[in-house]
């Protein structure tokens, strides 16, 4: 009756529960669903519109422009030689795009409202005080300059693809406030798409004029060379035959451009420097100079930035009617060396 060592097989078949299924289990949760949310996320963002930096806009046509702003925009100013017209989108608010009347393609990129913290062109932003501008550091050139004439403070910002940024101040204390304004151009698109510049070289063919020590030629002749560089170019801005001679002081697109004429007792003269960021606008033998470049002043801007020569020197006009404007570029002006000097003396400039 040896029965009893049957029982002792059943505790054995107990002990089959191991643990190798309770390790299975949380290895299996161990999964990588959390790391993929993530990474779908910044693909879904909506591509940038407007551009990263608001010179991208410089270039753009017409309809371009309506793709990111919408077709709906309205007409700001036209300017006076008809060669740029201003825009502005409701979405692209505070900016106003100056349009070539050539092509439709934005020349000028104007900000009136300033305030607005809107990013430029690198670290530059349309709220920055005066003094912010001016400490900023990088590959780029900085011309500050202060026109006793028109009261403005002009810091302008010149980077190496030929982007100008353009701050203008009115009144004091610039370095602790935004501009008034701000623009930003390429100078030689402007030029491209233009049409190239207003300037006039009509120049008598009779050599003995030009050689006459008592000539304008000869006289502006003496003043480029004791200048040694630069750039020059003669144009007509007040009604008489004789032209008046335009000086750069240097290459960078932020200078200013010194007039000179010739009084009527036949002395050459330095008038002022006018213009901004070597642009002089001017209205051809009606005696006019404008200190302001893309934009409509109001009545008391005007008459601070309009001038007339009078005896070699620059006056207010007290007639403020409406005159075609003319332009000078800087990238229109000769090399002050002997050969245009020559050039120029013998009538053969241009």
């Amino acid at each position: 009756m040896v029965i009893i060592s049957s029982g002792c097989s059943a505790p054995a078949q107990k002990q089959v529960p191991t643990t190798q299924m309770v390790t299975e289990k949380p290895t299996q949760k161990v999964t990588v669903k959390p790391t993929e949310k993530p990474t779908e996320k910044p693909t879904e963002k909506p591509t940038e519109k407007p551009s990263k930096k608001t010179a991208d806009y410089l270039g753009m046509s017409l309809d371009e422009l309506k793709e990111l702003f919408g077709s709906n925009y309205e007409d700001v100013h036209v300017n006076e030689s008809g060669n740029t017209k201003f825009i502005a989108f409701a979405k692209s608010q505070p900016l106003e795009f100056g349009l070539s009347a050539k092509n439709e393609k934005v020349l000028y990129i104007m900000l009136h409202d300033c305030s607005q913290n809107v990013t430029l062109y690198g670290d530059f932003k349309s709220n920055m005080t005066g003094k912010e501008v001016l400490a900023q550091k990088g590959d780029f050139s900085i011309n500050n300059q202060f026109s006793e004439l028109d009261g403005a403070q002009n810091v302008s910002i010149s980077f190496n693809d030929g982007t100008v940024i353009a701050y203008d101040w009115y009144g004091d204390n610039y370095q602790s406030r935004h501009a008034e304004r701000v623009m930003l151009y390429q100078p030689a698109m402007v030029q491209k798409n233009e049409g190239g510049s207003d300037t006039v070289q009509e120049q008598s063919s009779q050599s003995a004029e030009y050689n006459d020590v008592n000539s304008p030629y000869q006289l502006y002749a003496n003043i480029l060379r004791e200048k040694g560089k630069g750039k020059f170019n003669l144009i007509y801005i007040d009604e008489d035959d004789v032209p008046e001679m335009i000086y750069f002081k240097g290459s960078a697109h932020s200078d200013k451009v010194s007039v000179y004429t010739i009084t009527k007792d036949g002395a050459a003269m330095y008038v002022d420097d006018f213009g901004s960021y070597g642009t002089l606008f001017y209205s051809e033998r009606n005696n006019r100079i404008f200190g302001y470049m893309g934009m409509e002043p109001n009545e008391e801007l005007e008459r601070k930035l309009t001038f007339m020569l009078q005896d070699g020197k620059a006056v207010h006009p007290s007639d403020f009617s409406k005159y075609p404007v003319s332009t000078a570029y800087i990238d229109d002006g000769y090399q002050v060396n002997e050969e245009n000097i020559t050039a120029m003396l013998k009538g053969d400039l241009g």
